[in-house]
C-alpha cells in the first residue's frame, strides 16, 4: 500500500494479502465488519479536467441486506465529491452504479447493473464540460470491459478531480459484513484502460450520446434508493474532519456509519448521493507500482 497517498485500515480490517489476488499475486482484501469506512487515497491528481480510473472488484459472497448500498468509489476536489461508484444489493444480486455532480451540485446516475459473485473489471471515464455553455461534461461505465453506460451533456466545466478513494469509504450498513477484494487499479487521463489479461484491439466509444444510456438492461434500483442530492461539502477533504449536513428521506443508514477516508462522523446521510468523503486519485496501482498517467508513459 505504499504506492498511495494515504490508507485507513480500520484496525488492520485492509490488509495486502495473496488471498485477494485477482490480478497476479496480491490483492487488497476489506474485512467490513462494522460501519466505518475504509480505504486506499491518491493525491496525486493535478486539477484533472479528464480522469479515467479502472480497477478490479470481487464481492467474495460478502453479506447485504436487500437495499443495502455503499461508495466503493469516488474522485473529489477539495471541497466536494464530483463522481462516485456505489455498491449495492437488491433482489438477491449485487449492483453498480456511477455518477457523476454538476457545477449546480445535481447528482446524475447511471441505471444499476447487476454483477454476479465473481470478479468483474469497473472503469470510469469522467470529464468536465470544455468551457462555459458547453455542457459537454460526461461519464461512461465499462463492467468487464463493455460499455455499459454513458452520461452526457454535463455542465461541469468549473470541475477538476484533485483526489480519489477506493474501499468501502462511505455509507457502509448495518446489514453489510463480510470480506471482499479489490486489486489492479490505475488511472490516466485520455486513453481507455481495458482489461489486464484481454485488452480490446479497438478502443470503446467513449463520447456518450444520451443521458444515462446503456447497452445492458439494467435492474431494479435497492428498494430504499434516495431520491434528494448533498448540497454541503467539506472544506478541507484530505485531512481534516467534515460532517455532511443533507437529511435522508428514504435510505435508512446506521446510525454509526462512519465516513470513508477519515475519521469524520456525519450527522445525517443524504438520500442520493452521500457528501464527499475523503479521497483517493491517478498514478496508483494496488500492487505498488506507479502507473503513468498516459499509454505512451508520458504525464
Amino acid at each position: 500500500m505504499a504506492a498511495w497517498s494515504l490508507t485507513l485500515n480500520d484496525g488492520n480490517d485492509m490488509t495486502v494479502t495473496p488471498a485477494a489476488a485477482l490480478v497476479g499475486s496480491q490483492g487488497l482484501q476489506l474485512v467490513i465488519n462494522d460501519n466505518n469506512g475504509m480505504g486506499v487515497r491518491d493525491d496525486t491528481p493535478v486539477n484533472e479536467a479528464r480522469y479515467r480510473a479502472r480497477f478490479y472488484f470481487d464481492p467474495n459472497s460478502i453479506t447485504m441486506a436487500n437495499g443495502n448500498r455503499h461508495l466503493m468509489f469516488i474522485g473529489a476536489n477539495l471541497t466536494a465529491l464530483l463522481t462516485q461508484l456505489e455498491l449495492g444489493f437488491n433482489g438477491g444480486s449485487y449492483q453498480i452504479r456511477a455518477a457523476l455532480m454538476n457545477d449546480s451540485n445535481v447528482w446524475t446516475q447511471t441505471s444499476w447493473f447487476t454483477i454476479t459473485d465473481a470478479p468483474h473489471a469497473i472503469e470510469i471515464d469522467w470529464r468536465a464540460a470544455t468551457g462555459p455553455g458547453a455542457n459537454n461534461g460526461g461519464l461512461t461505465l465499462w463492467l468487464d470491459g463493455q460499455q455499459v453506460a454513458n452520461v452526457s451533456s454535463i455542465d461541469n466545466d468549473l470541475q477538476r478531480i484533485q483526489l480519489a478513494a477506493m474501499g468501502p469509504v462511505f455509507g457502509v450498513n448495518s446489514g453489510t459484513r463480510g470480506i471482499y477484494y479489490l486489486d489492479a487499479f490505475e488511472s490516466r487521463r485520455q486513453t481507455y484502460i481495458g482489461l489486464v489479461a484481454t485488452e480490446p484491439t479497438a478502443t470503446p466509444t467513449n463520447t456518450p450520446t444520451e443521458t444515462a444510456t446503456a447497452t445492458l438492461t439494467p435492474t431494479d434500483a435497492p428498494t430504499d434508493a434516495p431520491t434528494s442530492t448533498p448540497t454541503d461539502a467539506p472544506t478541507d477533504l484530505p485531512t481534516a474532519t467534515w460532517t455532511p449536513t443533507d437529511t435522508p428521506t428514504s435510505t435508512p443508514v446506521p446510525t454509526n456509519t462512519s465516513a470513508p477516508m477519515a475519521t469524520f462522523t456525519p450527522t445525517s446521510t443524504p438520500t442520493e448521493q452521500t457528501s464527499a468523503p475523503q479521497v483517493i486519485p491517478t498514478e496508483t496501482v494496488i500492487e505498488g507500482e506507479s502507473v503513468p498517467q498516459n499509454a505512451d508513459g508520458t504525464d
